[in-house]
């Protein structure tokens, strides 16, 4: 086990089925920072995992500018992204590809931690850089989800930008 197991637990795969009521209707996903899992059960979804830490074999094992530079003919007007977790290691480059695809994007849901401060510094750094709108915010609590060695922020916030 290790210490992002908390992330598949059944408390916090709730994200994903939120995200998922707000991406029923667009044509693929880029889910970024996917880890062991992504959404896909009740609708047929095209989605694109981008694992850093390889833990999906179906995966795309890199970060976003390596797939945006390798994948990006095949954005086009009905796709939306997914980051739940958000934590966007990298420099210039990743952020720019970031930025990109959430710009692009039809619909973008981000979900990350109101109580560690780089997550919202990322958060707030994301909506200065989008004409995006804020449609939905929900604010969660999860209680008593441990990682052996490692306790998670429980308090998220997860957003919808179109």
């Amino acid at each position: 086990m290790d210490r992002w197991e908390y992330l598949i637990s059944k408390e916090y795969l709730l994200r994903h089925h939120i995200a998922e009521y707000f991406l029923s209707d667009v044509s693929f996903i880029i889910d970024v920072g996917a880890y062991k899992r992504t959404i896909g059960g009740a609708y047929p979804y095209n989605v694109i995992p981008i694992d850093p830490l390889k833990t999906m074999v179906d995966s795309y094992h890199g970060t976003v500018s390596a797939w945006v530079n390798e994948h990006g003919d095949l954005l086009d007007d009905n796709f939306g992204v997914m980051a739940l977790g958000l934590e966007i290691e990298g420099e210039k480059d990743e952020w720019d590809s970031f930025f990109k695809i959430v710009e692009e994007s039809k619909i973008t849901i981000i979900e990350h931690s109101i109580e560690h401060q780089p997550s919202v510094d990322q958060f707030e750094l994301i909506m200065k850089n989008t004409k995006k709108t804020l449609v939905a915010s929900i604010d969660m609590k999860f209680c008593h989800v441990d990682t052996p060695g490692f306790i998670p922020h429980s308090t998220r916030r997860l957003v919808v930008l179109q």
